[in-house]
């Protein structure tokens, strides 16, 4: 096999393995996502995003993609985005759910119940001194313990 016959079986697997990630999948159903956190106990994941933005990027890449492989559930909101979403009172597309948080800049990552309640306090920015898997921790433990009180 020649150099171009191995460069192309490369992008071909390249492709076919890009193609297998996960993704983050857009929030626009709030109360199908609430009802699918509430069932697993566990808090639904908003990430706010903006296009073009490197760390929301790395934040998607390092962070999200593995609590989706892990079983969470992660929804993105793209602040700006008029993209719909359906069964969140006061905010009917992705924008008036970045509204509603109070969420202006990304990335910030809010860890929510079902009705729409913060159970941690956000993650604000990217991960830039490379300490945002322990905030992430924090955040999933103050959210269990919240989400354990409620449920007393």
């Amino acid at each position: 096999m020649n150099w171009r016959h191995a460069a192309a079986a490369l992008a071909l697997l390249a492709a076919g393995c890009a193609s297998a990630a996960p993704s983050l999948a857009p929030l626009a159903d709030w109360e199908a996502d609430s009802r699918l956190a509430a069932r697993a106990g566990r808090p639904l994941v908003l990430f706010f995003t903006l296009p073009g933005c490197r760390f929301c990027e790395d934040v998607r890449q390092r962070y999200m993609l593995p609590l989706v492989r892990q079983g969470q559930l992660v929804r993105e909101v793209v602040i700006g985005s008029a993209q719909p979403v359906a069964g969140l009172a006061d905010a009917n597309a992705q924008d008036g759910v970045a509204r509603k948080f109070g969420v202006r800049f990304a990335p910030v990552v809010l860890l929510v119940d079902g009705q729409a309640r913060k159970l941690a306090d956000p993650i604000m920015g990217g991960d830039t001194a490379g300490l945002y898997g322990g905030y992430l921790d924090n955040a999933f433990e103050q959210a269990q313990r919240t989400l354990g009180r409620q449920v007393d």
